[in-house]
């Protein structure tokens, strides 16, 4: 068991000459570390053939996404092969960090999801990774408390992308979302969006992600952007109430980044389809569950 705490600023305990110091050695060999957990695993699966797993724990700032990191590079760098085409498994970590990790009250990068990451060894040789996700915070996306963020990847997107880029995606200042402007915080002091995001480009391309398949994750980012900020008006029809599209210009540009007609983004967003094993039943939804539903 190691028990560590996070100092929030960068320590000179982590550098190459350090990790070639744990390599190998007898856990008491050497004083208490990351690295000498990630070893001693290592050690033991080799030894036993047996999966070993590191379980890392804490409060929301305690450093469990740093502490994984630290343990993955240990392993990716110390135990990698001289395959040069392997795709190192660090460069992951910023995609999930920015899909998955968001402002909260108590930490400026917190994630919102626990994620369990086999690391795939063969013969001593790091060979590949493969991550599985649990408890996405999924409400984050329509609803952000005070002083809370949405996901880094959003205001990203809007800080990074060219000019040309966003006009084509109907881009525009994150201020203007209502999905990002709940909770007051759209500019977050220390973290670079800007350059985030071409980060995050760069490592979509070392995963094998290109051209329109990118493209693609824009369009969807954007859509979401859009249904947040399309309003509902209502009428009555056969005596109930009902809801219908007010804002006609995001329902074009919804329409149109995800390849679907208006009509067909009326019918989805404001009723409640029913599907029976001869038929479907559209159900008209009120204002109020029409907003819910997006």
């Amino acid at each position: 068991m190691l028990l560590s705490i996070n100092p929030f600023k960068p320590l000179n305990i982590y550098t190459d000459e350090l990790r070639q110091k744990y390599q190998g050695k007898e856990q008491q060999r050497n004083p208490p570390h990351v690295y000498a957990i990630a070893n001693c695993a290592f050690t033991q699966s080799q030894a036993s053939t047996q999966e070993q797993c590191i379980i890392i724990s804490g409060q929301s700032g305690s450093g469990k996404t740093e502490a994984t990191k630290l343990i993955v590079h240990y392993l990716s760098s110390m135990y990698q092969g001289r395959n040069n085409n392997l795709r190192q498994p660090m460069e992951v970590f910023p995609i999930l960090e920015s899909f998955g990790n968001a402002k909260t009250i108590l930490n400026n990068n917190s994630s919102r999801f626990g994620k369990y990451l086999h690391i795939h060894i063969l013969h001593g040789v790091v060979v590949g990774t493969s991550l599985s996700r649990y408890l996405l915070e999924k409400s984050r996306v329509v609803f952000q408390a005070s002083e809370e963020r949405n996901f880094h990847v959003f205001y990203e997107l809007l800080a990074g992308m060219n000019d040309w880029d966003k006009q084509e995606l109907y881009l525009q200042g994150a201020e203007t979302y209502y999905y990002l402007n709940q909770g007051g915080a759209c500019d977050l002091n220390g973290k670079q969006d800007k350059q985030d995001f071409q980060l995050l480009v760069q490592c979509f391309e070392t995963i094998g992600l290109h051209g329109h398949q990118v493209s693609t994750v824009w369009a969807i980012l954007s859509s979401i952007l859009q249904l947040g900020n399309i309003c509902f008006s209502s009428y009555e029809s056969e005596s109930f109430e009902v809801s219908r599209i007010f804002s006609e210009t995001e329902a074009r540009r919804v329409g149109s980044l995800l390849q679907i007609s208006s009509e067909a983004l009326q019918t989805v967003i404001t009723h409640r389809v029913t599907e029976t094993t001869y038929d479907r039943i559209y159900c008209p939804l009120s204002v109020e569950s029409a907003i819910e539903s997006r």
